[in-house]
């Protein structure tokens, strides 16, 4: 795993880079910023624990998000409106 950090510039620079997007997307979904936040505490705790699973099949980024929308959705906390 430390190799791929490497190669990313670091889980830190993974962080600051793509949270505030990981937030407001969760956002979207849930309406509550507070919950928004903790979600996406929890996913980059993940992500810092999995990343030796990115496999580079598709971007980063796009793994992120996938990551967040499930994190989301297992939460059963999505709302409609």
């Amino acid at each position: 795993m430390d190799k791929q950090l490497n190669a990313l510039g670091g889980f830190e620079e993974i962080m600051k880079r793509y949270g505030e997007y990981v937030t407001r997307l969760i956002f979207g979904y849930v309406k509550d910023w507070a919950i928004s936040e903790d979600l996406t505490q929890e996913e980059f705790i993940n992500i810092y624990y999995h990343l030796d699973e990115f496999e580079g099949r598709s971007q980063l980024k796009t793994w992120i998000f996938s990551i967040a929308i499930k994190i989301t959705c297992v939460h059963g906390i999505i709302k409609n409106n």
